[in-house]
């Protein structure tokens, strides 16, 4: 299954699987700003919001489970998106902004950038892991 806008699989299943399924959330976003009203558009981004949160806190435990020593720098990255998603929501929902398609582009550059960048060193992190666990588990 390919990711819209370019990003790539990182090759860890449940971090692939919550990608898509966020990523299938802001395509059904995009395409109801196009074609109905703000009601469903707010009913979106509050799922949104909440999918995001619980990828967040899931990916942010595996972190600190594996000793990921960038878990910080990480977490910051997700506090700034999760505002900007309740502002979304906040501001959307009430009617005092407008969600348009430059809005959907600038959550999509953002995705993409954290995935191939940030999300990928910590995929890295846990594959290493894995060879790590299995070098050191196996008897010769």
């Amino acid at each position: 299954m390919a990711w819209p806008h370019g990003a790539r699989l990182l090759g860890v299943e449940w971090i692939d699987s919550d990608h898509m399924a966020l990523g299938k959330r802001v395509g059904e976003l995009a395409e109801r700003i196009r074609n109905s009203g703000s009601e469903e558009v707010k009913t979106l981004l509050s799922a949104l919001l909440q999918e995001t949160q619980s990828h967040f806190t899931r990916e942010e435990q595996a972190m600190k489970d594996c000793d990921y020593t960038r878990v910080e720098h990480h977490k910051e990255a997700h506090h700034r998106l999760l505002e900007f998603l309740e502002f979304l929501r906040d501001d959307v929902g009430s009617g005092q902004t407008a969600l348009d398609e430059k809005m959907i582009d600038n959550l999509w550059n953002w995705l993409n950038a954290h995935i191939a960048t940030e999300d990928r060193a910590f995929a890295k992190h846990i594959q290493w892991q894995a060879i790590d666990n299995t070098a050191t588990t196996t008897s010769f």
